[in-house]
């Protein structure tokens, strides 16, 4: 046996001290998204998934609150990777545009992007060359993959192997632009419950939102890692 000595630099620090530094998270829009964070919205078909993440996009490139919701104002660039639906996706950016009739629209289509490269997978050579082309667009705020189930080709949500390689690549994605990721995803065949697939999809997430669009247009925050125990 080699009686070289390993160059591991382990440190440790008082665990009362790290319980005594303040929380101080860093929200794009207040108590619902976080900076630099993986974040799911999810529902059934056909109730506005695609919008909601459009409209929250406009609402950062604006500065606009959203209620009571703070909302930060990111010039930054938005990056929407359209897995599925693409056809019907200039239809919702229309709409998006006819409710907000105000100055500022011509700049928010200025600062999204669509992806239109190859088709989307979470391959690890193609989401290294997926960051690697993308880290000179300018900084980046806010990338949105729509949708998750799209872009596993034939693979399947049931399996755990599958799910942790699409969090490796999500988190890729994340650390290499510093940028909140936001994907949108599809309840099961019973509705009632949470995101198709396995539970590592939520239990990895630090924010999951579930929208019931059909009857009552209801947003519903189901999980947020980060926020204060009021929330």
């Amino acid at each position: 046996m080699s009686d070289e000595k390993n160059n591991f630099d382990i440190k440790f620090e008082d665990f009362y001290k790290i319980g005594r530094k303040p929380i101080d998270t860093k929200w794009l829009i207040d108590g619902w998204l976080e900076e630099e964070s993986i974040a799911f919205i999810y529902g059934n078909k056909n109730e506005y998934k695609s919008y909601i993440a459009l409209t929250w996009a406009f609402h950062l490139h604006q500065g606009m609150d959203i209620g009571e919701y703070k909302v930060k104002k990111d010039p930054k660039h938005i990056l929407f990777v359209a897995t599925e639906g693409r056809n019907t996706l200039a239809n919702r950016f229309n709409a998006l545009l006819d409710a907000y009739k105000q100055e500022g629209t011509e700049t928010f289509n200025n600062t999204l992007s669509l992806y239109k490269g190859e088709s989307f997978n979470w391959d690890e050579d193609y989401i290294n060359a997926f960051c690697e082309h993308y880290k000179n667009a300018g900084d980046i705020a806010l990338v949105i993959i729509d949708s998750l189930s799209a872009s596993l080709g034939n693979e399947t949500l049931n399996s755990d192997a599958v799910v942790r390689k699409v969090f490796n690549g999500i988190k890729k994605i994340r650390d290499s632009y510093k940028a909140t990721v936001l994907i949108v995803a599809h309840t099961g065949k019973d509705t009632s419950r949470d995101m198709m697939g396995s539970a590592v999809l939520i239990n990895d997430a630090d924010t999951a939102i579930k929208v019931n669009g059909s009857k009552r247009k209801l947003i519903s925050l189901k999980k947020q890692r980060n926020a204060s125990k009021d929330q």
